[in-house]
Parts: structure tokens; sequence; C-alpha cells
């Protein structure tokens, strides 16, 4: 099931910088696709904060593996943006609550 994010996402990525101030992108991989599609790989992330309740790696930095299917007009407009990530690796990063 997809969930679109709409409107909000400038206040998750700031809230993001905001949590994690050395966050990074390192992009690994960009292929233009077939059309007005770009497909990129990176890695996003950076230390985590100390005082965040239920994170078991507080302090320490951490890379999610994300890949992004990017589509824009012809006027270099993005028009539709989907993101996957590497579940696996955000739970290791949070504390099990069971």
């Amino acid at each position: 099931m997809m969930m679109p994010i709409r409107g909000g996402l400038e206040q998750i990525w700031r809230g993001l910088l905001g949590a994690v101030p050395d966050f990074g992108v390192e992009v690994d991989e960009m292929i233009q696709a077939e059309g007005h599609i770009v497909v990129v790989q990176a890695l996003l992330g950076g230390a985590m904060p100390a005082d965040v309740p239920g994170l078991v790696t507080k302090g320490k930095s951490d890379r999610i593996a994300h890949a992004y299917i990017i589509r824009y007009n012809a006027d270099g407009k993005i028009t539709r943006l989907d993101c996957y990530w590497d579940n696996t690796a955000i739970n290791a990063i949070k504390a099990s609550v069971l």
C-alpha cells in the first residue's frame, strides 16, 4: 500500500535536519531511464541524537539505503517522486518495544 505525502514534505525534511544536524545524502548511482524518468540510489543519514528515546544507535552515524524514481515534465519540474528504503536498517536503529 502506498501512502502519498501531500503538502508536508518540507516540514518533514526540516524536522529531520533539526534532529540529525550532520544529515547527509550520498548518491551512489543516478540512471536516466526512458522518457522523463531518473532512478537514483543513495545513502541517507547521520549521527543519531543521543537524547531520543527508543534509538539503539544513539550518537552513532547510520546510513540507510534509499532508491528514488523521479518523474519530471519537459520543463524539468518533478511531477512524481517514489521513494523506497531499507526497513531492516531502520528497524535496527530503533529499539524493540516488545
